[in-house]
């Protein structure tokens, strides 16, 4: 079929070519290529390229032309008329063939049959009527325009749309929507003219033949096929049916050995029994003889006879050597009943099996036996009884022997110890096997406690196969306690194991155990089992690398399957993962089994230097030394344990830490520890050469690493941000990292960290202003997970003072922002001497911004600290804040305090109750003069908002009932008389407030709240009034109708009251 569409189409452009359709071909050309049909185009390609048919000057004169120009007009007469036209005319065109296809039927049977007949032995020996387009003569009208319809209609049917209307375009003497009704109008018109042509031709003749040969040799193939699969039929019936006779020949030999356990079972019952009873009448004989003193006689008889019947035993020699009789518990119980009747010295059994009871008799004088006969009914009614219950015991003794040796874990072991390896396989582990899925757990958990002791007694070959795979199905185990136990014992097997066939078996286990969800079970993994392991692949470091990429593999396919933050491919969001609780559990565990494998890293490396002449072992605590690090650089040596840690740890940890947004602090801790861990362990040398440039540069600022070797500068170079997308992402996520787990090491240079950090805050700040958590959220998050480490405190307090003495104002707002940022990290007594000296000096700034940026800070601290020292200082900042009378400032201080109420002491909270009242009242009094004042409708929107935020923080804590009287319910109805300003969500909210805290007693309360004006209070014999004051000037504020007086000569002497703890008068007036 493809050589058919490749010979038609080799018709179509040797037609356009012969025919002089340039364009029309260039069209086809273009087609091609775009398809991807390039070779189907080489006569194209050849004839276009020709620079005789083409002259290089016309086309360099072409080139001038405008092509875009070209272009538009072209795609505009596409769009304008020829898609529309060209579709409708092809649509008429179908249904004009379907209304002609049942008359032309008959005609294309016959013109079908006329051009596939065989052709004549005349015409096959005819060569000279083979001929060319060009030897037919020129064609006639009639010709072309038929040949001209049958190439439309092959370049439409082709998909060749464009080449179609250039085509069709190119042909503008000729209508090619109406084909005229004939002979050679017929469908698939072109293909038909070819294989007409192809069949008058000799070649079509020979292809016929081959092709009835061919047939012929695939149908006798077939046939033999057939034959083929016939008989294999056959020969899998037979097997299937000699298998199931097989199946049943097995079943009956397990049926036949089943009853043969039984009865050998019974039979032992039975021989144990009689050797009981042996032992009891020889027991009792003895101790008759020890009555009359004659057992030195009788011991040395036996011992006479012993020799000779030593060799009359091998019937109970047989059974034990009998392989079925390690097949189940009984054969252990029976032969711990023979070691115990053979350990005891008892040598008369042996004398009494070969010579019967008259052979004994004969060894008795006449009065022995006399007293024997007279004892002998009493012993035998009692041994009967005794018989009785040794068989009862018999009877049960397979359901009994799993749950006493498994109950009794050391009575498990010490029997594995007495019998065997042989034994313990194939009698103890079984059980064992049998018990994995009891209902209780405890039975579970002595089976796995019962595996690792076990170990040790099991054959070294069989160990790995038959233990771990009962461990493997205690790991899988439901019950967490059971897991438990499953991680502890492996840890005890592993040592025992004679070669590593089985680490990577072992190495899923782990990682299964390690990220279990239960705490219990990850803790007893991470200290028995990884130590174990270690131990167990230490002579292989090949293991201990690979165990290292699987875990990295792990650690970053779990965050890796976790959705984006968000959709939008081109946002930084995009970057950063929402981690389930699952993959947040999964990779912390993870990471701290990347640090727990830290020294392993680093001994393999130590064990795999290049210069071991140089360095010797005993100096292994300072072995990464600027001195080894420099030999190595400048060497042309492979250390690839070194470069693991650089190279691919490094790097991992990188992606890891640019996928976790802001809030997965616990991860990002992880990753500052394990940082701070491969710091302490490779030392200050390899810290300040290796760690420092890799992470300074991935946060996109610049390293130095000229004394490094070009290949790890190369890849350290790599990791820088390039576009400003990805800066950011570095600032967010790489920041953090750079600022605690490697500035923040124990062993980095003294001042490095302090001076990285400032001169961050001053580049930052001077450039692109003060810090904001709206414009650099990012760099406040990074100093803030820096303030979470409390060994920085001391480093971060004394940049901060450095930033607020400096003289340029956004430097010192930033200070206040990140002192806000410490100040839930720090103690009492650094708050004290340090953070809120430094607030106050920025709250006492001319600067207005620097001043209020403070703000913020001041309630940080009134919401973490409870000291009334701390709470004093406060307050007094406050009042100093409301004294400007600044409306920024109100709005802050409030937006503060309502913050911090309910964390705060009741003493603030009384504070902030009376500041809302006064301001509410002033506030009132200014909206009576609202022309005179000039308040906006935006700003009393904006002051309202948080002064209901206050008071409903206020309205969860306990508030005494004078303060409810006195000052919540005046202040709730002092907000709800701007209706105004008041958002009905907080007006909803206040109304409820007021039910519920008047108790329904609203007439006596409005009447209560007549007299507790501003006059109540400060007039005179009021709650704070001032001796010597006029009672006049506040009394009559409330219900005069005049505007209200200036405000600020009262003001500030509400302050100096509100300092003087008026809480307590208002509760002792009250």
């Amino acid at each position: 079929m493809e050589s058919e569409k490749a010979s038609t189409r080799n018709v179509v452009i040797d037609f356009l070519l012969q025919e002089h359709y340039h364009l029309t071909a260039f069209e086809l050309y273009h087609e091609l290529l775009e398809d991807g049909q390039g070779a189907a185009a080489t006569k194209l390609h050849s004839f276009f390229s020709d620079s005789d048919t083409f002259p290089s000057e016309q086309m360099r004169a072409l080139q001038g032309i405008d092509a875009q120009l070209l272009a538009d007009e072209k795609e505009a007469a596409i769009e304008r008329a020829a898609v529309t036209e060209y579709e409708l005319r092809l649509a008429r065109e179908d249904i004009k063939s379907l209304q002609e296809k049942l008359e032309r039927n008959s005609e294309i049977s016959a013109v079908a049959s006329e051009s596939v007949a065989p052709t004549t032995e005349e015409e096959v020996a005819a060569p000279s009527k083979k001929r060319s387009c060009r030897d037919l003569g020129p064609l006639g009208d009639g010709d072309r325009t038929d040949l001209n319809c049958a190439v439309k209609e092959y370049l439409v049917a082709a998909g060749y749309k464009l080449t179609a209307m250039t085509f069709y375009e190119e042909v503008g003497d000729q209508d090619m929507n109406h084909w005229r009704n004939q002979a050679a109008h017929v469908p698939d018109a072109l293909r038909r003219y070819y294989l007409s042509f192809l069949a008058s031709t000799v070649d079509a003749a020979e292809e016929r033949s081959l092709l009835l040969s061919e047939n012929e040799s695939l149908l006798k193939d077939k046939e033999a096929l057939g034959e083929e699969v016939s008989s294999l039929t056959k020969s899998l019936e037979s097997i299937r049916k000699e298998a199931k006779e097989k199946d049943r020949q097995i079943r009956q030999l397990r049926e036949s050995l089943e009853m043969t356990q039984k009865e050998l079972n019974v039979n032992r019952a039975e021989m144990t029994s009689l050797k009981l009873e042996l032992e009891s009448m020889i027991s009792g004989r003895n101790h008759e003889r020890s009555q009359s003193g004659d057992i030195p006689a009788l011991e040395e008889r036996q011992i006479d006879v012993n020799g000779k019947a030593a060799d009359s035993v091998p019937r109970e020699d047989v059974v034990n050597e009998s392989p079925v009789t390690q097949s189940g518990p009984i054969s252990s119980t029976t032969d711990m009943s023979k070691e115990t009747m053979s350990s005891s010295g008892t040598l008369t059994n042996v004398y009494t099996e070969s010579n019967g009871e008259d052979g004994y008799k004969s060894m008795l004088t006449s009065d022995e036996l006399s007293s024997h006969e007279t004892r002998r009914d009493s012993v035998d009614e009692k041994h009967e009884t005794e018989l009785q219950t040794v068989q009862v015991l018999a009877d049960t003794l397979p359901k009994i022997v799993p749950y006493v040796l498994i109950n009794h874990r050391e009575a498990c072991v010490s029997l594995a110890r007495n019998v065997g390896d042989i034994r313990s396989e194939t009698e103890l582990l079984p059980q064992c096997w049998e018990q994995i899925n009891h209902k209780y757990e405890e039975r579970r958990i002595l089976v796995a406690q019962s595996c690792g002791e076990l170990g040790q007694f099991v054959r070294a070959e069989t160990r790995p196969s038959l233990i771990l795979s009962i461990i493997q199905q205690l790991i899988e185990d439901e019950a967490t306690v059971v897991r438990e136990a499953a991680a502890q014992n492996l840890a005890l097997l592993l040592p025992l194991f004679p070669d590593l066939d089985k680490f990577f078996k072992v190495e899923e286990l782990v990682f299964q155990l390690v990220c279990d969800p239960a705490g219990i079970v990850v803790e007893a993994s991470l200290e028995q089992l990884i130590p174990a392991v270690v131990r167990w692949a230490k002579s292989e470091k090949q293991l201990i690398h690979h165990l290292l990429s699987a875990l990295i593999s792990r650690l970053l396919g779990s965050v890796q399957r976790c959705p984006p933050l968000s959709g939008v491919q081109d946002s930084l969001e995009f970057q950063l993962r929402i981690l389930g609780e699952r993959e947040r559990w999964v990779s912390d565990v993870l990471l701290r089994l990347l640090t727990q494998l830290l020294p392993e890293v680093r001994r393999v490396a130590i064990e795999s230097c290049p210069f071991p002449d140089i360095f010797p072992e005993e100096e292994e605590e300072a072995f990464f030394s600027d001195e080894l690090l420099g030999l190595y650089a400048r060497a042309n040596l492979q250390w690839p344990d070194f470069d693991w840690l650089p190279e691919d740890c490094f790097p991992a940890l990188l992606h890891l830490a640019c996928m976790l947004p802001p809030r997965e602090e616990g991860l990002r801790s992880r990753l500052a520890k394990l940082l701070l861990t491969a710091s302490n362990l490779f030392g200050g040398a390899y810290l300040m050469s290796i760690v420092l440039p890799i992470f300074l540069m991935a946060a996109g600022d610049y390293a130095d690493t000229s004394h490094l070797s070009s290949r790890l500068a190369n890849r350290i170079k790599g990791f820088k941000p390039l576009t400003p997308r990805a800066e950011q992402l570095a600032r967010t996520c790489v920041l953090p990292l750079l600022l605690a787990g490697v500035y923040g090491a124990p062993n980095m240079k003294e001042g490095y960290l302090a001076e990285y950090l400032k001169n961050l805050v001053l580049q930052s700040s001077v450039k692109q202003g003060a810090w904001t958590p709206v414009h650099t959220p990012e760099l406040i998050d990074a100093v803030r997970f820096l303030c979470t480490f409390n060994q920085q405190h001391t480093v971060i307090v004394g940049v901060l003072w450095e930033l607020v003495v400096n003289p340029n104002a956004n430097v010192k707002s930033t200070a206040a922002v990140l002192f806000k940022a410490l100040v839930p990290y720090v103690d009492l007594k650094l708050a004290q001497q340090q953070v809120l000296p430094a607030l106050v000096t920025l709250g006492s700034d001319p600067n207005l911004d620097v001043k209020y940026s403070s703000i913020e800070a001041f309630g940080t601290v009134a919401q973490h600290f409870k000291d009334e020292a701390v709470v004093d200082k406060i307050r007094v900042q406050m009042d100093a804040f409301l004294d400007d009378g600044d409306h920024e400032g109100t709005v802050a201080v409030m937006r503060a305090l309502a913050a911090a109420v309910p964390h705060t002491t009741p003493s603030l909270r009384d504070y902030i109750l009376f500041a809302l009242f006064w301001h509410t009242y002033y506030f009132g009094s200014c909206m009576t003069g609202a022309t005179t004042q000039g308040t906006t409708l935006i700003r009393r929107r904006e002051k309202v908002d948080v002064f209901c935020e206050a008071i409903r923080a206020l309205d969860a804590t306990e508030i005494s009932a004078g303060n409810v009287k006195d000052l919540l319910l005046p202040t709730i109805q002092n907000l709800l008389k701007d209706t105004d300003a008041l958002d009905p969500a907080h007006k909803e909210a206040l109304e409820v407030m007021q039910r519920e805290r008047s108790g329904g007693r609203l007439e006596s309360i409005s009447k209560h709240l007549k007299k507790t004006s501003m006059g109540g209070l400060f007039g005179e014999g009021g709650y704070l009034s001032a001796p010597g004051s006029p009672s006049s000037a506040t009394a009559s504020a409330p219900d005069s109708p005049q505007p209200a007086p200036s405000p600020q000569p009262e003001e500030g002497r509400l302050k100096r009251m509100m300092r003087a703890n008026f809480g307590e008068m208002i509760r002792g007036k009250s």
